[in-house]
């Protein structure tokens, strides 16, 4: 045994110590940072051997103990953009725009928009090169999720992009009405001949906004009415005719669920709506429409947006209308808290922490969003401070034996001289 070597188990001892230290301070250091997840220090005794086979001096090594699986407080945020998960669960980044950068993940939600490449829109029937906008985190690394189909529908499965979320998205943009539904009550004490008309607005295939007009006329049979869609313009030109709606004794639509209306306007533009009449219904009491659906939206401006708790990210337009433009999806973990950490905000996938499950959030019970809200830190300052005395009681100690080690090896040599 060499006497360097006994030196050994106070030395590592403090330096032991003191990366408990440094994890102690980062954690104070983030105590008000959003997301942030505190890390304890594992500590582990080595005793190796000496060269006669026995047991030599031991030595103290450290590990990160991550603390990722424990949620912090959730707080309200006057925010759009801010989103914390009720749950288990991480939001996907990826380090790039176009997605060839690293998959990475978080708990914080406090997003932003950051400036994208610039792209060419028409606005007032002339071209303007404007900025694009992307959802970021605050690394500005690209939030992911999945867009909304050419149906409106999202997937639930599939490779993720970047999220582009600037008013110019649809300016360009727009989505004929393709299908229908609408709900009313036709008053049964309506004489032969009587009609009703109600008015529904579809977008054509120039996705410009038009209303026509259902009239429902009663004809001489018991329980019968006819449809036939019309118009304000002359110029327009309409293809569809007289359909016929049958109900039982009951009121329930018996026959006649399903109808097609199909204009071509003045300008050339067409519409043709599959109209959902299932649900309508012919009772004793007065007109009384209850709800009209469709799909398709027009061409506008998108002015605000906001998360809701199913993982939608939802646009308001110019046009006064809402609709759902992409679907944020959560990455779970077997072992969460095996994960690499980077500063205790951005975490990476490890073998120890298992592959990443993607899932859609209001597929799965286990988690939910909650917006206008944030994570914070998970760190306890009151605990942290415990802690601090703690170690330094232990880095202490080792100091001690330190100095009577070296105490002790001075007064023998200076016995021996």
């Amino acid at each position: 045994m060499t006497i360097l070597s006994a030196f050994s188990p106070s030395i590592t001892g403090m330096r032991a110590q003191a990366q408990a230290f440094r994890n102690i301070g980062a954690n104070v250091a983030n105590v008000q940072t959003e997301g942030y997840k505190r890390i304890e220090t594992g500590f582990a005794a080595i005793v190796g051997k000496n060269s006669l086979g026995a047991l030599g001096h031991g030595t103290v090594q450290t590990t990160p103990v991550n603390q990722i699986s424990r949620g912090g407080l959730v707080q309200a945020s006057a925010s759009p953009l801010d989103v914390s998960i009720g749950g288990d669960g991480f939001f996907i980044l990826n380090t790039q725009r176009d997605g060839s950068g690293d998959t990475v993940y978080t708990r914080d939600g406090s997003f932003r928009i950051a400036e994208g490449p610039e792209t060419t829109v028409t606005i007032n029937s002339s071209p303007r090169t404007v900025d694009t906008g992307y959802l970021v985190d605050k690394n500005g690394y690209y939030v992911q999720g999945w867009a909304a189909g050419t149906d409106g529908g999202f997937p639930n499965s599939g490779t993720t992009t970047s999220l582009r979320v600037d008013e110019y998205l649809y300016i360009n943009q727009g989505q004929e009405t393709t299908s229908a539904s609408l709900l009313l009550n036709l008053d049964a004490n309506e004489p032969a001949t009587g009609t009703f008309s109600y008015p529904v607005t579809a977008y054509d295939s120039n996705a410009a906004e038009r209303t026509a007009h259902l009239t429902f006329t009663k004809t001489q049979t018991p329980r019968q009415w006819t449809i036939l869609p019309s118009t304000d313009n002359a110029g327009d030109t309409v293809n569809s005719t007289a359909g016929t709606l049958t109900f039982d004794s009951d009121g329930a639509l018996a026959a006649g669920g399903s109808y097609t209306v199909d204009i071509t306007w003045a300008n050339g533009a067409t519409s043709n709506v599959v109209l959902d009449l299932a649900d309508m219904t012919q009772l004793a009491a007065d007109y009384m429409p209850q709800a009209y659906e469709k799909n398709g939206y027009g061409a506008s401006d998108m002015q605000s947006l906001a998360f809701d708790e199913s993982g939608y990210i939802t646009g308001r337009f110019g046009d006064n209308t809402a609709r759902k433009i992409y679907r944020v999806p959560l990455a779970q973990f077997s072992v969460p808290d095996a994960l690499d950490s980077e500063t205790g905000l951005i975490f990476h996938e490890s073998a120890g922490s298992g592959s990443a499950r993607i899932f859609a959030v209001d597929e799965v019970g286990r988690s939910s969003l909650q917006p206008n809200s944030r994570e914070l830190s998970n760190v306890n300052i009151e605990a942290e401070f415990t802690r601090i005395i703690m170690t330094q009681t232990a880095y202490k100690a080792s100091a001690t034996v330190f100095r009577t080690l070296d105490q002790t090896i001075t007064t023998a040599r200076d016995l021996k001289t």
